[in-house]
């Protein structure tokens, strides 16, 4: 069946300094009520000079529904290591230490497995020592991104998005019990706990659904209208200079090659 897509430009934009019902985000066009993949908005690409994370279009797809329902090992492959790099990390590994704040202990039956340092749960607000009490959250979980678009993806895309380091926040150490509660939920169902955090939240999470192409459902659009009013969060946490935006697709074009086994 033919894909049917049809767009309504402008929904939302941001006119002052503040993202706030006080003069911030204006709503141009009534956000659609319900929960149905065929239906969904995607941030507007053909923005000049920065991206608004919050300049968004609405569109319908017919064929919008995967033929396979959500396996994340089927769909995505685990974490992968680069025999290349200097260290015999993976990609978790590799993130524990990039938010390490203490020297790394080694795990003493495995060198290439971190046991020990300080780490901050952003999501939790709180901080943690051992790496067994943590998780590495996908931003956009992987089975919210699937249903978002990544089922029409190969698997050697899909393990990239899995494994993608180059954006600081699409993979982030959190505590293990608070990944498990938030799942594969997106805005609408999840937000975290510490309110230092809920806006970098919002902006980290439009800014992985505009830089892989991923849509955004209905429900989870109008959550994230609803916290960027509540919040008053700031203007420039969701704006993207374009030339940061072009750097990160080109990095996502091509899979790395640990990805094409």
């Amino acid at each position: 069946m033919r894909a049917f897509i049809q767009y309504f430009y402008i929904l939302l934009i941001v006119s002052a300094s503040n993202v706030s019902q006080a003069g911030g985000i204006e709503l141009l066009t009534t956000l659609k009520a319900g929960h149905d993949y065929q239906k969904f908005y995607r941030i507007k690409k053909n923005q000049e000079k920065v991206i608004s994370l919050v300049h968004w279009e609405y569109g319908e797809d017919i064929d919008s529904v995967p033929s396979q329902s959500y396996q994340r090992t089927l769909h995505f492959k685990g974490w992968v290591r680069d025999p290349s790099h200097q260290s015999c990390f993976d990609v978790r590994n590799l993130v524990l230490q990039r938010q390490a704040e203490e020297p790394l202990v080694m795990h003493s039956k495995n060198r290439c497995m971190i046991y020990q340092s300080k780490w901050f749960d952003f999501y939790s607000g709180r901080y943690f020592y051992y790496a067994s009490d943590l998780d590495i959250d996908h931003i956009v979980p992987l089975k919210n991104a699937y249903y978002s678009g990544a089922w029409r993806w190969s698997k050697a895309k899909r393990c990239h998005y899995s494994n993608f380091m180059a954006d600081r926040h699409h993979l982030m150490v959190v505590q293990n019990s608070e990944n498990r509660s938030k799942g594969g939920q997106g805005p609408d169902r999840y937000i975290p706990a510490n309110s230092q955090f809920q806006c970098q939240y919002l902006s980290a999470w439009l800014k992985v659904k505009a830089v892989w192409n991923l849509r955004i459902a209905l429900t989870e659009a109008e959550a994230i209208y609803h916290f960027l009013s509540s919040y008053s969060c700031p203007k420039e946490d969701f704006l993207i200079p374009i030339e940061e935006f072009t750097l990160l697709q080109n990095q996502i074009r091509e899979p790395p090659r640990e990805c094409l086994n």
